[in-house]
């Protein structure tokens, strides 16, 4: 007969015996890629001749390549313009789903958050094309939104937009129907319209949920690369050249192994700054502390 003693040893390893496969694949999936990586950064590779030791040299090479700061703005640049416009397009299509639950338009939604993005990157390129798209043959005219510099980041930004907002639209609906039904009907009884019930009422209800969302969405957005490849290579002149594309050409074309997980290493820590960065602003204006 087991013992209250064995059955209190046990009620306590329990929760550490059910996390064990999910702790065994986390190392196995990041710890040692980690750790590999940070390997590889110290080390001069060209994946061929021998490797030779670099230290800390990768690092500063890589802090000095004027190439990789512009592909680091560039995938800010990209991440704000991005997630602005799937936090407005999902919290538009959000309300709308709220408003009108129907089976068929949250599939719809999600048909895009589902697809392959290279898929929807090669059906996108077929689109704009602007030698042989198929907007340019119905248009009659030459469309330069992936050739001109200042208009192919907007393009890349719309296009991952366009991916995504079904997943924010999904959240943002969500929350909109676990509020109390007794606050909206509050608001519309002390005479507020629907547009003010749902920027002075139902927004601020969910606000947690958006910041949520924003940490989520510009962490994705800001390591874009599927469709930045398949839309403009990088091109044109650099404009669309982000960290992970940078990183990826120096790997593969350039046999720069070394240096290129050098690049992935700082391109991680300034993603972690701005996790860290959201985090202390969603504290700030909250006013409670995560656990």
């Amino acid at each position: 007969m087991q013992s209250r003693h064995d059955s209190a040893l046990f009620a306590k390893t329990r929760p550490t015996l059910f996390l064990a496969p999910t702790i065994v694949g986390a190392v196995i999936a990041v710890a040692i890629p980690i750790f590999v990586l940070g390997w590889l950064s110290l080390v001069r590779w060209d994946m061929i001749s021998p490797m030779q030791w670099r230290g800390l040299a990768n690092f500063g090479q890589v802090l000095s390549d004027g190439g990789f700061i512009r592909s680091l703005v560039n995938s800010s640049y990209l991440s704000i313009l991005a997630t602005t416009l799937q936090l407005a397009l999902g919290t538009v299509g959000g309300y709308f789903l709220w408003t009108r639950d129907n089976r068929f338009v949250s599939a719809s939604y999600l048909l895009p958050w589902f697809a392959a993005p290279i898929a929807m990157g090669v059906i996108w390129k077929w689109l704009l094309s602007p030698e042989s798209g198929l907007l340019r043959n119905l248009l009659g005219q030459r469309l330069d939104v992936l050739t001109n510099p200042s208009l192919a980041p907007i393009t890349i930004a719309a296009v991952s937009a366009w991916l995504g907002f079904g997943y924010t639209a999904l959240f943002i609906a969500t929350g909109l129907r676990s509020m109390p039904q007794d606050i909206l009907e509050a608001a519309k009884l002390d005479g507020a319209n629907a547009r003010q019930v749902f920027w002075s009422v139902q927004l601020p209800q969910v606000r947690a949920l958006v910041l949520f969302l924003l940490v989520s969405t510009s962490l994705q957005t800001m390591g874009m690369f599927d469709v930045i490849y398949v839309l403009t290579g990088g091109g044109p002149l650099g404009a669309t050249d982000t960290a992970a594309m940078h990183i990826v050409n120096s790997a593969l074309y350039q046999f720069d192994v070394g240096g290129s997980s050098a690049m992935a290493i700082v391109f991680t820590a300034l993603e972690a700054a701005v996790l860290l960065a959201q985090i202390l602003v969603y504290r700030l204006l909250t006013r409670r502390f995560l656990v």
